[in-house]
């Protein structure tokens, strides 16, 4: 690892092949940019092509591993321009992974994939990577498979993937040689291509490895920026020792404003990230009534989450492993063991809500195997216990008001519960990573008597917003002062009400795929002026040197272990306390009416 580098000595190699990608992309050429104007070198790798089977922006504008070619070749066109666009506003260098690869190693990549079967496809390695693993994380995940022999759609996307990742195995050591990069950055390292560039990076001990996301704050997803040292350092928060220590701060006024704005992104739904759905507002009864409940006895909500995420991230060996992972709990368990601790509790009513990913949703089409076993585990319940399934019409934030405790496995749900004061039982505390589980009661794995104790416990523990409190604190702490913002506001976003074009009527007669290449390009032309005046701005933006700072401020630790940073000024407990009590009340009131936000 780079120790103690001037930034002016920085060689950084960024693997940036998804310029069409561009809300992300401009976030990652701003930094770049700023990173040059501070003294450092900076390399931006792009694609002219090259990944033309298929790519994460092939896949963003719909097209699958199956579509036609002319419909790949239009989103490789425009992602072209638009790595264009970001090079004529770049004070860094850009070079083109397409020029590295020679018509010898297509053709051994070639003969490699033609050998690859549904029974050999694991001893792809090469450069002791192992690519043939790290190519399996989008295809299972977008297919929702066990497997990426599962369906013939998830092996075909499976050796687009594999492809590419053996293409950029073969052309990038020529570039690590020529560059002799100090630093190496990358925006989400688990996409096959990338986590082939993060393991040679990696392979290096010389080289500091940056990777790179977006750390979920809904409201200004494409404008916050979190920097980790290692693949697994995101799953660690609740065991980093300066995120801990921040959470024991009381949030500032402008903190609760701001997580107040996440939390009425995540119940408005509107966001493509976000899996919820807005609350219908339908009355309390007219909810228990479609759930089917008839009497007047507790609820409490079982939060069933979606184990492919999990199960994809396990298999590419990006999972932080606190106690061996053959000791973790499963879902299918989660639910067994639900099932019987409520067959116990006929005194309250179970309903066990499924994550709308094992659903098609607004974010994919395809159901999840996992679904079936999941039905048929769920086929011989007790009476007192409802399934809210994900069609049903009844969300998350509909449940959570006829809600008097949650149990929750493993979904970042529960710290949605617990924000609205909600009481929360965690089930097998080391499986839980979103957020610490001591913000409510712990049960081990497969011990019923604990489970009902905490089911007693929670029960009792009334509903109130000062429950919330250390709840707020978290998301405070893991997506404003553990992370880098370009801006700070407590002002929601300007609504900008466009004029209806002229002449509407006849645009509407012009063939959907003509209109769409239009308006894409005038999209692009439009980001060209923006990003050729914003390209020499940054050097007066602290959020540069922030993000400077917490690259030099890595440890050897996998634990992230960022510096938190304090958004204000700490309220004293009461005035904390007052302040969440009051934005609670709102979001609730929000919730109840099904009002957007």
């Amino acid at each position: 690892m780079t120790v103690n580098l001037p930034v002016s000595q920085w060689r950084v190699l960024w693997f940036s092949p998804n310029a069409g990608l561009w809300q992300t992309s401009q976030l990652e050429h701003e930094l770049a940019n700023g990173l040059v104007q501070r003294g450092a070198q900076v390399t931006v790798i792009r694609c002219r092509g090259m990944f033309n089977s298929y790519c994460p922006t092939m896949q963003s504008n719909g097209i699958t591993v199956d579509s036609g070619e002319s419909a790949k070749k239009s989103v490789c066109k425009s992602c072209r321009r638009e790595a264009k666009v970001f090079e004529g506003a770049a004070s860094y260098s850009t070079i083109w992974l397409d020029d590295y690869l020679n018509p010898e190693m297509r053709s051994r990549v070639n003969s490699r994939i033609e050998r690859v079967t549904t029974t050999n496809w694991r001893e792809n390695t090469t450069e002791e990577i192992a690519v043939g693993i790290y190519s399996t994380y989008l295809s299972m995940l977008h297919h929702k498979v066990p497997d990426v022999t599962a369906t013939t759609e998830s092996w075909n996307e499976y050796l687009s993937d594999l492809r590419s990742a053996l293409y950029a195995s073969e052309s990038m050591p020529q570039i690590f040689t020529e560059i002799q990069p100090t630093h190496c950055l990358v925006y989400n390292p688990l996409y096959p291509t990338n986590r082939v560039f993060t393991e040679l990076a990696l392979k290096d001990p010389q080289i500091q490895y940056v990777g790179v996301s977006a750390p979920g704050y809904v409201p200004d997803r494409y404008s916050t920026i979190a920097l980790y040292r290692s693949i697994k350092s995101s799953q660690t928060v609740v065991d980093s020792k300066t995120l801990i220590e921040s959470s024991l701060d009381p949030l500032s006024r402008l903190e609760i404003k701001l997580v107040a704005r996440q939390m009425g992104q995540l119940v408005r739904g509107s966001d493509p990230w976000v899996y919820s759905t807005p609350s219908t507002g339908k009355p309390t009864e007219e909810i228990r009534q479609i759930l089917g409940i008839e009497n007047e006895l507790p609820v409490c909500v079982v939060l069933i989450g979606s184990p492919d995420e999990t199960r994809s991230s396990a298999l590419v060996g990006a999972e932080y492993e606190r106690i061996p992972i053959e000791e973790i709990s499963s879902v299918q368990e989660f639910i067994e063991q639900s099932l019987e601790v409520a067959g116990n509790c006929p005194d309250i009513n179970f309903i066990f809500r499924l994550h709308p990913r094992l659903a098609p949703n607004k974010r994919e089409s395809f159901r999840s195997p996992d679904l079936d076993v999941i039905e048929e585990l769920l086929a011989g319940r007790p009476s007192n216990v409802i399934v809210n399934f994900p069609n049903d019409g009844i969300g998350l934030y509909d449940v959570a008001r006829i809600a008097n405790f949650g149990i929750n496995h493993a979904s970042s749900a529960g710290l949605e519960f617990l924000a609205l004061g909600i009481p929360v039982i965690h089930y097998d505390p080391p499986r839980l990573n979103a957020y610490p589980p001591s913000l409510g009661f712990e049960v081990p794995r497969l011990d019923q008597n604990s489970f009902h104790k905490a089911i007693t416990q929670a029960r009792l523990k009334p509903i109130s917003a000062e429950n919330a409190v250390l709840a707020w604190r978290w998301y405070a702490v893991t997506l404003l002062r553990a992370v880098t913002h370009k801006s700070w506001t407590n002002q929601p976003p300007n609504v900008q009400h466009q004029k209806i074009p002229r002449l509407q009527w006849l645009r509407q007669l012009l063939p959907d795929g003509f209109r769409e290449r239009v308006s894409r390009i005038r999209s692009e032309n439009r980001r060209a002026k923006e990003l050729d005046t914003k390209s020499t701005s940054t050097i007066s933006l602290p959020w540069i040197d922030e993000c400077i700072m917490r690259i030099v401020d890595f440890d050897d630790s996998i634990i992230w272990n960022p510096k938190a940073i304090m958004r204000g000024d700490s309220l004293n407990i009461a005035e904390e306390v007052e302040q969440v009590s009051y934005e609670v009340q709102r979001i609730c009131e929000i919730i109840g009416s099904g009002r957007a936000t």
